[in-house]
């Protein structure tokens, strides 16, 4: 709109072509302001690109090292006996960042007591960096969701 607005007065009045270089000169930087304005939210900060989180992603977040990997992290961090196959349920909802990194941990089903879930989280905040979830060779946001079983004794 200042644009356009500059532009007209510049066509209505009588210009060198000096004038009329600097006058685009300084149209060129306004937009430049203008687009760099508009890239940052109204506290003046960058917006994030993009803050979607996907729960359904052609490859999906992958614990380094596999499944199996994954079982002895948890085995070596739990303050008590866990199961691979049997036993007392926790499921977290895991949020793997495009650069693998952990930063939220929800408990999404639990059949254990609140002592056993609160653990559970604590293991699920406490993971190393995972290989993040892509869609078409990019890289996203997406959730992972991990089963810990506790031995039947606690």
């Amino acid at each position: 709109m200042e644009i356009a607005l500059l532009l007209t007065l510049c066509v209505g009045l009588s210009f060198t072509p000096m004038k009329f270089l600097l006058a685009l000169a300084f149209i060129g930087a306004t937009v430049t302001a203008l687009s760099a304005t508009q890239a940052r939210g109204q506290s003046g900060r960058p917006m994030p690109s993009d803050t979607t989180v996907y729960m359904i992603v052609q490859e999906p977040p992958a614990f380094v090292g596999g499944k199996e990997a994954l079982f002895q992290f948890i085995q070596a961090n739990s303050k008590y006996p866990v199961n691979s196959k049997k036993g007392p349920l926790v499921q977290l909802r895991l949020l793997i960042e495009k650069d693998g990194s952990v930063s939220e941990v929800k408990t999404i089903y639990t059949d254990v007591s609140e002592e056993l879930t609160q653990e559970a989280n604590r293991i699920g905040r406490t993971m190393p960096r995972w290989i993040p979830g892509s869609q078409d060779g990019r890289l996203l946001r997406a959730y992972a969701v991990v089963p810990i079983r506790f031995t039947n004794g606690k």
